[in-house]
């Protein structure tokens, strides 16, 4: 799932054990992609010194977990 913005992150409910992360990237990149050695699973598309994304794309915070990223909120 991506989010235009990060101001939807606190009101999710059921993150137990996703992953959430914060870039700085255009707005029609796709972030996400088929993690194919974990079938059924998804990856990032950034992963560091190594990018699958279409533009430049720059992770600004994370990988971490929803609670992590809200109590980090207040810097974006």
């Amino acid at each position: 799932m991506t989010f235009g913005s990060i101001g939807g992150v606190p009101l999710e409910r059921d993150t137990a054990g996703l992953a959430y992360a914060v870039f700085l990237a255009a707005d029609s990149e796709d972030l996400t992609g088929f993690d194919w050695s974990s079938p059924g699973h998804q990856q990032f598309t950034h992963q560091p010194g190594f990018q699958l994304t279409t533009l430049p794309t720059e992770l600004v915070w994370g990988p971490g977990s929803q609670v992590e990223l809200t109590a980090d909120f207040s810097q974006f």
